[in-house]
């Protein structure tokens, strides 16, 4: 009788552990799915809390998120250097370097960057949503963000942001109809192709010269004038750009990138063999 009524003790206790365990992985369950939050990430029409500086309330501001020895930031150096520069005495924009506000090196890097006379300011990253940098972002007078912009831009994307800051952008990318354009009014243009060998052969753009962007460098100062308009184009936008920043430097004045989108995976504007 006793063993029995023990028996019956350690039902109920085992009965009621298993209730309670089971309680708590529910609650531990629903915290985890319903009141979890996503990592915040900085999207356009987010809100970021910036003192204007005495007398330019009215401005847009340009934010420069960065960080101290950033690999891709160093490499864009330039490029903030040249917005920074014709942004300077803006009566609509005013340019802004953020920096995390555990970065101690902030100042340091800055002056590296050749941007020491920009005003910086410190903020959370975590609480804004800056997963990465270089991030670019313009907000309007009351912080509202416009437009942003993530990593090291290419040329094209840079002539975007300056586009949208009311600067003069040069186009280094043309349309396939232009290059018709150019040939009308009398020049020669080349159409380079930087594509493998292999998938110039399957489908390549009308006309063009294959020309693969490892073999650009020696290959283009022998087989293309200098006087001649030149016009890349690659399986990607990189490679493009690549091309033409090889053939710049090797004294080609006049080199633009076909501009176009793949559709697939030759890309509109290809013809076959």
């Amino acid at each position: 009788m006793q063993i029995s009524k023990f028996r019956r003790h350690i039902g109920i206790v085992l009965n009621f552990g298993i209730i309670f365990f089971a309680v708590v992985l529910t609650v531990l369950i629903t915290k985890e799915y319903f009141f979890s939050s996503e990592p915040k990430v900085i999207k356009i029409g987010d809100e970021i809390a910036i003192r204007p500086a005495e007398g330019e309330g009215g401005k847009r501001h340009l934010l420069l998120f960065l960080r101290s020895g950033c690999i891709y930031c160093t490499k864009s150096g330039d490029f903030y250097r040249d917005i920074s520069t014709a942004l300077k005495g803006s009566d609509d924009i005013r340019v802004l370097a953020v920096f995390s506000s555990s970065d101690k090196q902030a100042t340091e890097y800055l002056s590296e960057l050749g941007l020491s006379d920009l005003d910086m300011i410190n903020m959370d990253y975590r609480d804004l949503g800056i997963e990465g940098t270089p991030t670019i972002a313009l907000a309007d007078s009351s912080g509202v963000v416009k437009e942003i912009w993530h990593g090291r831009l290419s040329r094209r994307r840079e002539a975007l942001v300056k586009q949208a800051l009311g600067l003069a952008a040069h186009s280094w990318y043309i349309e396939e109809s232009e290059v018709d354009e150019l040939r009308k009014v009398g020049q020669t243009v080349v159409v380079v192709d930087v594509q493998s060998r292999d998938l110039y052969e399957i489908n390549h753009f009308k006309g063009a010269k294959n020309i693969p962007a490892d073999e650009i460098d020696v290959r283009g100062v022998n087989e293309l004038s200098l006087d001649d308009t030149i016009v890349v184009y690659g399986i990607s936008e990189k490679d493009g750009e690549y091309a033409q920043e090889t053939l710049l430097k090797s004294g080609f004045g006049k080199v633009h990138i076909l501009n176009y989108k793949f559709q697939n995976p030759n890309g509109p504007g290809y013809v076959d063999n």
